[in-house]
């Protein structure tokens, strides 16, 4: 026994409102939203850690720089400038860090001695929207005690 064409039979039979199940709609739009989302928390992270590896690096500088401005040999000691950086580079997310140190002149002409501090922050997960690395660096500038 055939049926017969009936559009009214037809909504009735897709639901209440005359449309099909929708469910592999929901579940398309659930995965894109959760992608999405999982990228968003994943570059909060990365911008976390690089965040906390620039405060490190910059107290590292402080440090480095008030050691360094003690006294005039002191401000000379790369090796005891690079370990007072050092002493401080335990919120540090990198594997190579790298600190200079510049004895020079203020503007008022009393010595001075400059300190950088530099690392390179390497991405948590690699996203094609991510740079990959960033190099972090933090400069500080302090006069020599007499």
């Amino acid at each position: 026994m055939s049926r017969a064409f009936c559009p009214t039979c037809a909504q009735h039979s897709a639901g209440a409102g005359g449309f099909r199940a929708e469910g592999g709609q929901a579940l398309i739009e659930s995965i894109v939203t959760f992608g999405l989302l999982l990228v968003l928390i994943v570059g909060i992270v990365n911008f976390g850690l690089i965040f906390r590896t620039l405060i490190s690096i910059t107290n590292a500088a402080n440090v480095a720089a008030t050691y360094a401005s003690t006294n005039t040999a002191l401000a000379t000691n790369g090796a005891g400038i690079l370990a007072a950086a050092l002493a401080e580079s335990d919120g540090w997310n990198c594997d190579n860090p790298g600190v200079t140190s510049q004895v020079g002149a203020d503007g008022d002409g009393n010595p001075s001695v400059t300190v950088t501090v530099r690392c390179t922050v390497v991405d948590l997960i690699a996203l094609p929207a991510l740079p990959g690395e960033l190099t972090v660096a933090h400069t500080v500038t302090r006069r020599i005690l007499p």
